[in-house]
């Protein structure tokens, strides 16, 4: 009977072990299982630095003869320019610039056109308005001479400060051209003095004038025939610092008393100024 007992209790004790090992892996499978199913959850990683945004080049830029080069790359030259004339324009608020310099000069520089800045005259010139590119610019009859020109059509009333620079490879502005400055559009446009006379080639009008250069956009010559309406001689404003003008006439016109006025255009239909009429009898 002793034996029974003890074979018996070897038995339940093989069986408790079997039963144990048994949920134990039962248990291992089921976890194995849920983790198969269960997407594994990334680690969370650092968010890249973000690079600051960068400046509206074609609008605000830096002083451009303090505005450091690109690594690497040599500061384009100033451009050598004879002149940048400036003048008002007949839309109210424009500056027209213009410039010529020789084709060689820009081959040497390696340019890929200029780029024109604004500014206050007591100021930096620290607005970059246009990135003109050199096909803009045009020959001269023997192909040797360049000439740019370029509209600011937000320049205002106010004086206003203007300089060109090289565009590099780039297209980054380089040193500054000497600077030229437009003065403030006057309150008060004064007429000119005109007299008018018989020369070989019809009627020579000249005239004296006070107004101070950059102020207003050059001169219109007018004239009135009897029985016609009256016209400009010229399409655009004749040069600020110009003082005369001829005026052809035609067999048509010939014998015809004519009256001339000379037009102060201030660029601005509000504030230019009409001399007093000339009145003459045609050749």
């Amino acid at each position: 009977m002793g034996r029974i007992d003890h074979y018996a209790s070897k038995i339940r004790r093989a069986v408790l072990l079997f039963t144990s090992v048994g949920l134990l892996a039962a248990l291992l499978m089921a976890t194995t299982g849920c983790q198969d199913e269960i997407p594994a959850t990334p680690l969370p990683t650092a968010a890249p630095a973000s690079s600051p945004s960068p400046p509206d080049v074609d609008r605000r830029v830096e002083h451009a003869v303090e505005k450091p080069a690109s690594k690497g790359t040599l500061k384009m030259s100033a451009p050598t320019l004879d002149e940048i004339t400036v003048r008002r324009g007949r839309q109210p608020g424009l500056v027209v610039l213009q410039w010529s310099l020789p084709k060689e000069d820009m081959k040497k520089a390696g340019a890929q056109g200029f780029a024109i800045f604004r500014g206050q005259p007591d100021g930096p010139l620290t607005e970059m308005l246009y990135k003109l590119p050199p096909q803009m610019g045009k020959e001269s009859d023997d192909q040797k001479t360049l000439t740019f020109s370029y509209g600011d059509s937000e320049a205002g009333t106010t004086s206003r400060h203007y300089a060109v620079a090289y565009l590099d490879r780039g297209l980054k502005p380089g040193h500054l051209s000497a600077s030229v400055t437009i003065a403030k559009l006057g309150d008060a446009i004064k007429p000119p003095d005109v007299e008018a006379e018989i020369a070989e080639e019809g009627v020579l009008i000249r005239w004296k004038d006070d107004n101070e250069a950059g102020t207003f956009a050059g001169f219109v010559v007018r004239r009135y025939i009897e029985d016609e309406e009256s016209v400009a001689l010229n399409a655009e404003p004749l040069p600020t610092e110009q003082r005369s003008y001829v005026d052809n006439i035609t067999a048509k016109e010939s014998g015809k008393i004519a009256i001339y006025t000379v037009y102060v255009d201030s660029g601005d239909e509000r504030q230019g100024a009409f001399s007093s009429p000339i009145r003459i009898q045609l050749p």
